[in-house]
């Protein structure tokens, strides 16, 4: 049986202002991308950082292995090799986790509170202060599969050639308080609302997308 390329992911994709009748989705620039004066949106969020416990159960129930370590926290993302028999398990383990206290993983909106703030964008400032994002609460919506990508291995830097890459995304969505801070989030430069026709053409996250005015929106943004 051949091997795949696991990658779970915590994503914020909605934002909502309590009261108001429905959410929207949005996007955040690629900070890297960005200091190189590239404009590319992406969600907010990051990869699921698995405990020691979660590591072990992986590689005793699944046979994981090839764990990658986030070279900055020192913890090992929920980023792995499996035989593709194990897929379904896998997913299906982290769907059932999915917005709740595991031993398995660490807290799964440290990314996402962090990035609220702004803090991976120094020449801009903050998007929000400390004060405001801890009015904001991070609600967890649902999972969802990213489409495979069209080439079989996605855009990932951390793509293994030759094998192929299936990512699931649990996604959050952000209760604002009220709409002035809802109003003073989505005035950031580097954050903006995204319309169904533009997150349609990643196809599912199988490819890079366009906005209407032609910037690139990231495979890991797709309607949901």
């Amino acid at each position: 049986m051949s091997q795949v390329r696991v990658s779970v992911a915590n994503l914020a994709y909605f934002v909502h202002v309590f009261g108001a009748p429905a959410s929207i989705q949005f996007g955040i620039c690629n900070p890297k991308m960005l200091e190189k004066g590239i404009t590319q949106f992406q969600a907010l969020g990051g990869g699921a950082e698995l405990t020691e416990n979660g590591m072990r159960f992986l590689k005793t129930k699944f046979g994981a292995e090839r764990f990658e370590k986030d070279e900055i926290t020192g913890f090992y993302d929920a980023r792995f090799l499996v035989d593709e028999s194990h897929l379904e398990g896998v997913f299906n383990l982290f769907e059932e986790i999915g917005g709740k206290k595991s031993p398995y993983e660490l807290d799964p909106i440290r990314d996402i509170i962090a990035e609220i703030s702004g803090k991976e964008f120094s020449e801009i400032g903050t998007i929000l202060t400390p004060n405001e994002v801890a009015t904001i609460q991070v609600r967890y919506v649902k999972s969802m599969c990213q489409k495979p990508a069209e080439d079989g291995i996605g855009t990932s830097l951390r793509s293994i050639a030759g094998v192929p890459s299936r990512r699931l995304f649990r996604l959050y969505g952000l209760q604002m308080p009220s709409y002035e801070l809802y109003i003073k989030m989505m005035r950031s430069p580097v954050v903006r609302a995204l319309y169904p026709d533009e997150l349609a053409t990643t196809d599912g996250g199988s490819r890079k997308g366009k906005t209407r005015d032609g910037f690139v929106i990231s495979d890991n943004l797709f309607e949901a």
